[in-house]
């Protein structure tokens, strides 16, 4: 499966764009996961195994907090145009909408002053007052603010931290056992960036996430095998957990004038049709596509031990253009 997109990421890994990987093609019930390299290399080497965990960084947004508001939304306990404020009443800007969350429309303010160097309770508060901005709705901008503030929407909606929430919510009834936030056990860990003279390992690499503990856009940290379970229940024809009308829909652009977005997730184009895509700030991403039943997961430490982010994003948008261009040819093939 795959063979093009297999060489480049091998050949990436060579160049050291990431020194240690664990890649997983999904092609209907085929399933094959290549693991290379190494879990760290400072300050000393470690061999690179498929039970790590790794620090899924931004994953984490789709993996928990859109999986439950998924479930909120097909069980009809909250609207995708109700206003945040009617669940986090604390929160100051009573226009922003779910959706505009979910879909990075919001217009959100995300600067905050002296941010990493908050305590918890002060960086939540200065969360609570940021404000949308005049391209609400009309403009696509990424953040990790409306994922913040969903998270503790979701808190607030269960009376629950966010690990109980995403627990009870998905993972249990998913059985997926191999999926929490850190801090995790430094053995089981795969290391990320060198701050100083000291590597994080099993501590979340997300400053924000660090000080807040959980929450709604990073800090998860899952093995290969959780994230195959994962992915197999937005494959499903059947899913376990949720309808499958739900998932079909996740295809569709939901944001008020077509910025191609889904509901937490960036659609890509193959052929006709649009798949699931979402990156993680650490090395991650995985793919979804659930027409044809295939899914990708990547996972690297390419953070580790310094940060080469220009870099990595070409690699990166290399390697997922490859595998679009070989899904297109499978689907031909089978025409």
């Amino acid at each position: 499966m795959f063979e093009r997109t297999k060489k480049e990421i091998e050949r990436f890994y060579h160049e050291g764009i990431y020194k240690g990987y664990i890649t997983t093609f999904i092609d209907h019930e085929q399933l094959e996961s290549i693991v290379q390299g190494e879990a760290a290399i400072y300050p000393e080497h470690e061999k690179l195994t498929k039970d790590h965990y790794f620090d899924l960084a931004s994953l984490t947004k789709v993996i928990g907090t859109v999986s439950v508001y998924l479930r909120l939304l097909e069980q009809k306990r909250i609207q995708l145009d109700q206003k945040l404020a009617e669940y986090l009443p604390e929160y100051q800007d009573k226009t922003v909408t779910i959706r505009q969350l979910l879909t990075h429309t919001s217009g959100i303010n995300t600067w905050i002053e002296n941010r990493d160097q908050l305590s918890p309770e002060a960086l939540r508060e200065a969360y609570l007052v940021q404000k949308s901005g005049k391209m609400q709705s009309k403009e696509m901008k990424y953040t990790d603010t409306g994922f913040i503030l969903l998270g503790m929407a979701l808190e607030r909606y269960f009376e629950l931290p966010l690990d109980k929430v995403f627990q009870q919510e998905l993972f249990a009834p998913l059985k997926i056992n191999e999926i929490r936030y850190g801090p995790i056990s430094q053995p089981q860990a795969v290391a990320t960036e060198k701050i100083g003279t000291t590597v994080l390992k099993g501590e979340i690499h997300d400053p924000k996430a660090r000080i807040l503990g959980q929450a709604g856009h990073a800090g998860l940290f899952a093995t290969n095998a959780a994230l195959i379970k994962f992915v197999r229940e937005y494959l499903a024809p059947v899913p376990t957990v949720y309808q499958a009308r739900t998932l079909d829909a996740l295809a569709q652009d939901h944001t008020a004038h077509q910025l191609n977005r889904s509901l937490g997730w960036e659609l890509k184009t193959i052929g006709t049709r649009s798949v699931l895509f979402h990156t993680g700030y650490t090395g991650t991403f995985i793919l979804i596509d659930r027409v044809k039943q295939r899914g990708w997961i990547f996972l690297s430490n390419r953070v580790h031990p310094d940060d080469h982010r220009e870099a990595y994003i070409a690699k990166r948008d290399r390697l997922i253009q490859l595998y679009l261009e070989e899904s297109e040819k499978e689907d031909q093939k089978q025409m």
